[in-house]
């Protein structure tokens, strides 16, 4: 049981991978608008990188993540939270039957990610280099198109693996940071990380399918 004297209010299920953890609650630090170390947000980061991976999971079909999330999302409510991060895009995959069994709030990477595009741009285009996994499972081209904004994927293998390579780059804490040029909106997993050369064309395809006979 927790002392009844701590009682965290944000829970943090990290390990997906480190490295997003620490970016994740260092920025939530220099974001936090504090004077003193008592005006910081209560929170508590549940390290699980043990996980089974998500990405193979999503396209191997089966669901081998969900039970130890379920499991750290509940040690989480047994601490008392109010709401729950997730510092990892490809495990949003399973965020319905997550917070249907959580008491707190789970907040969803890709609704917070469209409030910060909206809040960025009035419009335009935006990039996701994302893990194969996310990418299947689809959260964010829904999410996205739905908020009016053009998105573009990786259409070709090349590009992708190339995407893969900085993504493992981040998960093996090998990366230096690196910004992308700001020509677009850019999301990614495990952000920061080294970011390959990106153009509309002949590397990006448009969502929804609809909308790929643009070219400019």
């Amino acid at each position: 049981m927790i002392d009844p004297g701590i009682r965290p209010q944000l829970g943090i299920i990290g390990g997906l991978g480190p490295l997003a953890s620490a970016d994740f609650y260092f920025k939530l630090t220099r974001m936090t608008e504090a004077l003193r170390d008592s005006e910081h947000v209560p929170a508590v980061i549940l390290s699980v990188p043990q996980l089974p991976d998500r990405t193979e999971a999503i396209l191997g079909n089966h669901d081998g993540p969900l039970a130890p999330l379920q499991a750290a999302v509940s040690t989480l409510n047994a601490l008392g939270v109010a709401c729950i991060a997730m510092p990892c895009n490809t495990a949003h995959h399973w965020y319905g039957q997550l917070a249907a069994d959580s008491r707190a709030e789970i907040i969803h990477i890709g609704d917070a990610v469209v409030t910060e595009i909206r809040r960025s741009l009035s419009g335009g285009r935006v990039a996701n280099l994302a893990t194969r996994g996310t990418l299947v499972s689809g959260f964010y081209q829904d999410r996205i198109a739905a908020a009016g904004f053009d998105l573009c994927l990786p259409a070709n293998a090349e590009f992708q693996e190339r995407v893969d390579s900085a993504i493992a780059l981040v998960k093996g804490a090998r990366s230096r940071m690196r910004r992308p040029r700001p020509s677009a909106r850019f999301i990614s997993r495990n952000w920061p990380a080294p970011m390959p050369p990106f153009s509309a064309a002949p590397n990006c395809r448009w969502w929804p399918p609809a909308s790929t006979t643009r070219t400019d």
